[in-house]
């Protein structure tokens, strides 16, 4: 989550997004529906909150998938040699790690969910892998 909320400061900081605007100004009419406006949420309350569509937002303004900018503007550029966005389809994480469980509930047999396909979750950063 941190990588996207970075990327689109830098964009702030580029002069191409603005932290008070509302989200409805680049992705319009994306975010509506009951008792939702897109013109009443400002970007700096989305990266308060929800990083699918800051990542969306990335997206829009840089005209590049949110894992390329990620990619260019951070991980390349501060030398994390073993940090990496997955592509889609990749179900693989590279080396060794930890493992996640998942117990559907309480007292049930925990089932390893570490392998998945991360792209799922769009602009979401906690799909990012680090080692």
């Amino acid at each position: 989550m941190m990588f996207t909320a970075m990327v689109v400061l830098q964009l702030v900081g580029e002069g191409r997004v603005e932290l008070d605007a509302p989200i409805e100004r680049c992705l319009p009419r994306l975010v509506r529906g009951k008792g939702i406006d897109g013109r009443k949420i400002t970007i700096r309350q989305l990266l308060q909150h929800n990083y699918t569509l800051a990542g969306l937002l990335v997206q829009k303004v840089t005209g590049r998938p949110i894992g390329e900018e990620i990619t260019r503007r951070i991980i390349d550029r501060i030398g994390l040699r073993r940090t990496y966005w997955p592509s889609t389809g990749n179900q693989n994480i590279r080396e060794r790690h930890p493992h996640g469980y998942y117990a559907a509930k309480p007292g049930s047999p925990l089932v390893d969910v570490t392998v998945m396909d991360p792209s799922l979750g769009g602009g979401r950063t906690a799909d990012l892998h680090a080692q």
